[in-house]
This record gives structure tokens, C-alpha cells and sequence, in this order.
């Protein structure tokens, strides 16, 4: 037995991350650089080689059960938590039928609202499991947050993900007074697959001129499928989210539709980006997805959309739901939250 493996089995994650400095480099050895000349944040590269030897199986060699089950329990468990005034269950009407959100609220008053978006690849990934970073927000912005549980694949393919995104944000901008809830400032946002739900949502609203979200926080998006960036190429295997993974999400989600250029496929190639709401881009330096989100944020700033566009240049994908153990995911998702608050509170 290594003496990694001596420490998992004699300590939990949150007391070996917290292990001094120089036992640390011990046993875990130096981290990584990026080609931003970047290290990897430390606690990050310690529970990456514990996450290895806890869980090595990818979630494509799961059953499918197991895959959606492993994902919760890891979003539920390392995710920032926090107590809310109050919480329930809500329905959502839609064109398919009923969905079921948790709504978050964080105290009295007419408050602005996030609708947010699950990650986890259009296949695994649920409202429950995401509810705890959820109720975080709410906490610390100050907004009410709708936690959307959309279908997801194989059982529903494409397009079913982003009809429910769509139609649940209208569902809330409709019940805004029902859920005493400001109607003009009533944002989009999720993680990876949830932030391109949250901008394809933008952007149908727009091309159907339908009301449009006050504002879209997009932490990691997918925005441009079937293209291989340099970061998909570095980071495609050994940072949590790997090629191998983002492939099995793709073929599940897009069950063989191969058009790459529709613009819910790949919100990239919007032509109106200077017409879409104001946007916090959040990308990090360690994953996959990075070029796309930057260029994506690039490309819609230099079109004239309002945008933050903030890399976080020592983190992999998923930081935002590690912040219950990693303390510079949880920096991180603090800087969004109050980038959120103060861009709501400004939409007066």
C-alpha cells in the first residue's frame, strides 16, 4: 500500500488537503504548469491524484445509473453550502410536459432571481445534487435561485435540453409576481453544460423576440462542438473532465444530429452576440473548454455585449461546485456570486 493510499484510508479528503506544506510536496509532488505558465492551485493537483485512486473508473465505464449517481454524490458533497430562509419545490409547465425546480430564496422582499442550469454533459448531473452550491448563491447574492431539473440523455436527446431551458426561464419571467420575484431582473446561469444552456436560451429568446434574461452567468461553457482547441488537446486527460468523457456526453446528447454549426449545437456561431445580454464568461486555466470560452467571450465583447470574461488560470473544470473543500475554487465562485449580485442590483 502507497502512502497515498494509507493516507485516504486513515483520513477524509478535507484533512488531507489541509496537510501542511512540506508533507504535502511529500507526497504528492510538484504540480503541473499549463501553457500560461500557470501552476496548478495545489489543493487542486492533491485532490486530483486522490480523486484517482477513490474513483478511477470514467463515467462512460459506468452503468448509467451509477454514472448520475457518482456525479451527485461529488457535486453534493464538495460543493459550498449555506442556509436559506426558505426552499421548495416547484412545477414548471413546458411544452413537454412538467419539470421540477427548487426554489431557493434567501429572505423577504421582491428580490431578482437566477434560473440555473445544472452541469454534467446533457447526461448525468440533477437539480437535487446541485441544490447545496444553490442554496450558496442565494445566500451570498441575494437572489432568489430556481434550480432547474431538465431532461437529459439518452432518454431525452437533442434538443430536449434546451427547450426546457427555455421554456423554464419564460415559466419564471410569467410567475414573477407568484413567486415575488423581480420580472425585469431575472438572470440565466449554470456550469458547463448548464452555462450553454443558459446562452442558447439567449439566444432563441432573442431570434423569437421573446423577453430576454436580465443577464447570463456562464462558468465553463461547451459553446463550440466537434472543433479541437490546443486546451482540449493539453488538458484531455489527468483534470477531472476528460476527451474521453466529453465525447460519450456528445454522442449521448446528440444521438447522431452531426450538424456541428447549429447554433444550439455550438452557440459559438451566433451572428446578433452584440444583442445578447450582459455576460460573465468564467473559464479555467486546466480545462478542456477554456480556448472556446475565452474566444466565445472575446467575440461577443468585441460584437459589443456587456462582458466580464474572467480566467481562472490555476483551475479545472468543475471548480465551481468544489468549493466546499478547495479554497480557491471557492475565491472563485464568490468573485462570480458577487459579480452576480452587483450586475443584478444595477438593473434597477
Amino acid at each position: 500500500m502507497s502512502k497515498l493510499d494509507r493516507l485516504i484510508n486513515k483520513h477524509g479528503l478535507a484533512q488531507i488537503l489541509e496537510m501542511p506544506t512540506p508533507l504535502a510536496r511529500a507526497v504528492f509532488g510538484e504540480a503541473p504548469v499549463n501553457d500560461l505558465g500557470a501552476p496548478l492551485d495545489y489543493q487542486t493537483h492533491m485532490f486530483l491524484q486522490v480523486k484517482e485512486k477513490v474513483e478511477p473508473t470514467e463515467l462512460p465505464e459506468m452503468p448509467l445509473a451509477k454514472a448520475r449517481e457518482v456525479y451527485d454524490d461529488f457535486t453534493y458533497s464538495l460543493s459550498p453550502d449555506a442556509r436559506v430562509a426558505a426552499s421548495k419545490d416547484v412545477r414548471i409547465q413546458t411544452r413537454a410536459g412538467t419539470l421540477h425546480a427548487s426554489v431557493h430564496r434567501p429572505g423577504p422582499g421582491n428580490l431578482p432571481a437566477l434560473v440555473f442550469f445544472h452541469g454534467g454533459g446533457f447526461v448525468v448531473g440533477s437539480a437535487a445534487g446541485y441544490d447545496p452550491i444553490c442554496r450558496y448563491v442565494a445566500a451570498k447574492s441575494g437572489c432568489v435561485v430556481i434550480n432547474v431539473d431538465y431532461r437529459l440523455a439518452p432518454e431525452h436527446p437533442f434538443p430536449c435540453g434546451i427547450e426546457d431551458a427555455i421554456d423554464a426561464f419564460l415559466w419564471v419571467h410569467k410567475h414573477a409576481d407568484e413567486l415575488n420575484i423581480d420580472r425585469n431582473r431575472i438572470a440565466v446561469g449554470g456550469d458547463s453544460a448548464g452555462a450553454k444552456l443558459s446562452t442558447v436560451c439567449c439566444q432563441q429568446l432573442l431570434l423569437a423576440d421573446q423577453p430576454l434574461p436580465a443577464f447570463q452567468m456562464l462558468l465553463y461553457p461547451t459553446t463550440r462542438h466537434g472543433v479541437k482547441s490546443e486546451s482540449s488537446r493539453l488538458f484531455a486527460k489527468g483534470y477531472f473532465l476528460t476527451g474521453y468523457t466529453m465525447d460519450w456526453f456528445g454522442d449521448t446528447y446528440l444521438a447522431g444530429y452531426d450538424h456541428d454549426e447549429d447554433i444550439r449545437v455550438s452557440p459559438f456561431y451566433f451572428e446578433r452576440k452584440g444583442e445578447l445580454p450582459p455576460m460573465l464568461m468564467m473559464t479555467g486555466g486546466f480545462d478542456p473548454l477554456r480556448d472556446a470560452g475565452d474566444e466565445y467571450a472575446e467575440l461577443c465583447a468585441a460584437a459589443g455585449c456587456d462582458v466580464i470574461h474572467r480566467r481562472e488560470d490555476t483551475q479545472i473544470h468543475g471548480f465551481w461546485t468544489m468549493g466546499g473543500a478547495i479554497k480557491v475554487a471557492r475565491k472563485a465562485t464568490d468573485d462570480a456570486i458577487a459579480i452576480l449580485r452587483r450586475r443584478l442590483a444595477a438593473n434597477l
